[in-house]
């Protein structure tokens, strides 16, 4: 079960209000035709509603498959229709949870950094919000979050496309900072 108590010894009262689920989806599909393997959908889905059940926020997301097989460096329509086909099935497990999940298209998305693979992303969150929000059930109202190349805040802000005003206010913007390189990850 998936329990907070463990935070009590070490912070007093304090608990978090979110926890983010990063999963590989990539070691996860079935042979030629991309069905995420029932018994990892299930899996995913129990610690998913153990952490909804607990009250927190839940960000759920493809996490390395953008270094795996969805880097846009050269975009494909069988990449394409892979994201999607993943994303349609997640979307409709998870359609009736309540609004407190959250759906992360990609973690950290990987390629060149130009604006061509920016662009390329770009119709990727497109395709991703379309199918997310004619998904059914809490979906049309689900918040989802995006991330520019690497998480970049620069690429981001030079590349990253104006949100068409039909999106609503049920999506948020990420970066990642990991500056100064050499401390965050040679502490």
């Amino acid at each position: 079960m998936f329990e907070l108590g463990y935070f009590s010894a070490a912070f007093g009262t304090w608990r978090p209000q979110s926890v983010r689920i990063p999963v590989t989806w990539t070691h996860h599909l079935l042979g030629g035709h991309n069905t995420v393997d029932p018994t990892w959908m299930n899996r995913v889905e129990t610690v998913v509603d153990w952490a909804l059940d607990e009250g927190l926020w839940v960000v759920l997301n493809v996490h390395h498959d953008s270094w795996k097989w969805f880097n846009m460096n050269s975009p494909t329509p069988e990449k394409e229709q892979k994201f999607e086909t993943l994303w349609k099935q997640i979307a409709a497990r998870f359609s009736l949870k309540p609004e407190r999940l959250i759906f992360e298209a990609l973690n950290e998305p990987a390629g060149s950094a130009s604006k061509a693979t920016a662009d390329a992303y770009n119709n990727a969150y497109l395709q991703f919000q379309n199918m997310v929000r004619n998904s059914g059930g809490y979906n049309k109202n689900r918040i989802t979050s995006l991330e520019s190349l690497y998480g970049n805040s620069d690429w981001g802000n030079a590349w990253f496309n104006k949100i068409p005003a039909s999106w609503g206010d049920k999506w948020s913007y990420q970066i990642h900072f990991y500056s100064p390189y050499d401390w965050i990850w040679g502490a």
